[in-house]
């Protein structure tokens, strides 16, 4: 009988990200059995021929290993439950900047479904430099959907510091880490501390990254990272860097993602990435004006082949500006694949299911066959 809250408790585990309710179940069972410790410690045990089957050591071992096995399997073949555990992996990858095996474990098709699952697909894709070649084999949606935008939950903030870490933007990791932790059931997280501590070394914030440090000192799990840093302040000092790269004061979050990205091209056009997110978030807009304007600015000609996404929205864009391809070489493969489509395009739609098979990836079947995502209250 004993075994049975364990179903119980086991079917709370992947829920239970932070221990406490199954400290609290375990310090309830000890307790529970010292105090039945107590009160039977001097009762003798009946002898072994006059115990009935219910206490005999056969059914003793198979109730326990029937519950365990019922609440393993439920556990484990549970839909849900997996998708919790596969998204908590690639949340770990992520964090080690394991683009590659990020890259490998996710599906075009599983991006498709989860929504959190193509952020992850589409920064590990920027992190490898293959937004603009790859993007529109995940299904996008809106310009906003590489990170989230002004939602508050700890989930998301914690993906946005991810995100802004990868485009070395400081402030809105310190920013976004600051709201996961409040947002914590706790009123903070090592997860957050650790990011904050990272960007105060980055920018070279020393006073503030003491503080932390000896904050850390008395947490668990984290003796090898609070060595590490104390080794970089014995050599840094406490005071802050004077050579430290200065803060930017760009303010992130007042506009929608496409003008803050706008602004940072603007202010830092050797970024790639950022060129590239307001590149590509233009094409999930199909905004071709703008981006003709833009791609002008930020991608000056010259002989290196373009991503594959960029030659598409060229061909695109040169059905009203032809002039655009004596600037920008489009590669004759990529030329006869335009007109093929085209060919299947004015089929109507009996050729609808060719081109969802042929061009599923690209963005000519994004641009001409797919609808805009409407935003709530927009008409």
């Amino acid at each position: 009988l004993s075994f049975v809250p364990v179903v119980w408790f086991m079917s709370g585990q992947f829920a239970d990200t932070l221990l406490v309710r199954s400290v609290v179940w375990c310090a309830g069972a000890v307790g529970l059995a010292l105090l039945v410790s107590l009160f039977t410690i001097r009762k003798a045990p009946a002898a072994w021929g006059e115990r009935s089957f219910f206490s005999s050591p056969f059914f003793a071992y198979l109730v326990p290993c029937l519950l365990l096995g019922g609440a393993t399997y439920r556990e484990v073949t549970d839909t849900r439950q997996k998708e919790t555990e596969f998204a908590a992996h690639i949340d770990r990858l992520a964090e080690r900047r394991d683009w590659d095996s990020i890259l490998r474990s996710v599906t075009p098709e599983m991006a498709r479904k989860q929504s959190s699952l193509l952020r992850w697909m589409l920064l590990a894709l920027s992190e490898k430099g293959a937004l603009p070649e790859r993007l529109f084999a995940y299904g996008p949606t809106e310009p906003s959907c590489f990170f989230y935008e002004r939602m508050d939950q700890q989930f998301f903030r914690n993906f946005n510091v991810q995100f802004f870490r990868a485009l070395e933007l400081d402030n809105e990791v310190v920013h976004n880490a600051f709201q996961a932790a409040a947002l914590s059931p706790y009123g903070n997280s090592f997860r957050s501390m650790r990011a904050i501590m990272e960007a105060c070394m980055r920018q070279g914030q020393n006073r503030m990254l003491a503080k932390y440090v000896e904050v850390m000192k008395h947490t668990s799990c984290h003796t090898r990272l609070t060595k590490f840093y104390d080794e970089y302040l014995l050599s840094a000092g406490t005071e802050d860097g004077g050579d430290a790269p200065k803060a930017s004061p760009f303010f992130i979050g007042a506009h929608t993602f496409l003008s803050d990205m706008a602004r940072m091209a603007d202010r830092y056009p050797e970024n790639r990435k950022v060129v590239d997110y307001l590149l590509c978030g233009l094409l999930i807009s199909k905004d071709m004006d703008t981006f003709h304007k833009v791609f002008s600015v930020l991608q000056k000609p010259s002989g290196v082949k373009l991503p594959r996404h960029y030659e598409e929205a060229l061909l695109v864009l040169a059905t009203k500006y032809p002039d655009i391809l004596q600037h920008y070489p489009v590669a004759e493969k990529t030329v006869k694949d335009f007109n093929s489509f085209h060919a299947l395009l004015k089929g109507g739609a009996m050729n609808r299911k060719m081109l969802e098979i042929n061009y599923r990836d690209s963005f000519w079947l994004f641009y001409y066959c797919m609808k805009a995502v409407e935003k709530p209250g927009k008409k």
